[in-house]
């Protein structure tokens, strides 16, 4: 049984005659008559009475008529769910994020769900390796991280960047020493070096641990006492504690404690990118849209690499 066969069989039904069913259908009228023939054979019924004045239901066919409607709608249904899923429309986008980098996830996911209410998103935080890997996997559709964490990684080919926010580094400290330091006309970050430095793990984030690293080398120091911790939250709480100082993301951290002071230096200038990262031959046609409409990647880029870079 084919859904043309179906069709036919409706149009027949409700116009009661072959000629202009078959005008409506764009068929011929023997072709139209086979159709009906062979779904009759099919079913083991005979659906209409006809004569050469008319054609009416039989009792089977008139009883057959709400199922084969019902067929259609439900075939109906199906090509737009397989369009919109073809399109984008409906479905579903796996998102991981870096804890640091939470901020941007509400307003992006917000204006995206109120333009697309039918695509359903997940939402993981993961470690920075793990997030990359589980991307380039096809286990994430998009990650959202800060830069650092695969500039010190191995480099993944078939996953790409572009950035959606940018950050900056801050000195963060508990009230008693930002009262000392602001106090002062100028402050460097030499004269931080005897204080202790609290740095998430190197192997939780060993992007941003490199990122540091790298950090007190151009500025001809290092600290004497690094603390390492694997969670932010434990940071500055140490940080509020007066257990040590902190150089972390000014947006990102002041998420978790908004009333723990911090201190801009000169030497701390650099840029901090938070990217989306997605892989080339990722085929979700749900990311593109999100790609192009909340992370601002230009239409033109992601027709560049259809199915793989």
């Amino acid at each position: 049984m084919e859904l043309k066969q179906i069709l036919c069989f409706v149009t027949v039904a409700e116009e009661l005659n072959f000629t202009l069913a078959a005008q409506k259908l764009f068929v011929s009228q023997p072709g139209l008559s086979r159709h009906i023939q062979n779904l009759e054979r099919e079913l083991g019924l005979i659906l209409f009475e006809r004569d050469n004045k008319s054609v009416t239901l039989t009792p089977a066919g008139l009883h057959f008529l709400s199922t084969a409607r019902e067929l259609l709608h439900v075939s109906g249904d199906m090509l737009y769910t397989a369009k919109c899923l073809r399109e984008g429309m409906q479905g579903k986008l796996k998102i991981g994020y870096q804890g640091s980098a939470r901020h941007v996830i509400p307003p992006l996911l917000r204006d995206f769900r109120k333009n697309h209410p039918d695509i359903l998103i997940t939402l993981e935080q993961r470690g920075a390796e793990q997030l990359l890997q589980q991307v380039q996997g096809g286990a994430l559709d998009l990650g959202v991280a800060f830069s650092v964490i695969h500039e010190s990684m191995p480099k993944y080919d078939d996953l790409a960047y572009h950035t959606i926010a940018r950050d900056r580094i801050a000195v963060f400290m508990d009230g008693e020493k930002a009262q000392h330091y602001q106090s002062q006309p100028k402050v460097s970050i030499q004269e931080l070096s005897e204080e202790t430095y609290i740095q998430i793990s190197t192997n939780v984030n060993p992007g941003y641990f490199e990122a540091l690293h790298r950090l007190y080398l151009q500025n001809n120091f290092y600290p004497r006492r690094i603390l390492q911790t694997p969670i932010m939250e434990t940071m500055l709480l140490l940080v509020e504690s007066g257990m040590g100082i902190s150089l972390l993301p000014e947006k990102a951290a002041s998420v978790y404690f908004p009333n723990v002071p911090y201190l801009y230096l000169p030497e701390l200038s650099r840029p901090l990118h938070i990217e989306a990262i997605w892989r080339w031959q990722n085929t979700n046609p749900c990311l593109p849209i999100f790609l192009t409409e909340e992370a601002g990647l230009p239409a033109d880029t992601l027709r560049m690499f259809p199915a793989g870079k």
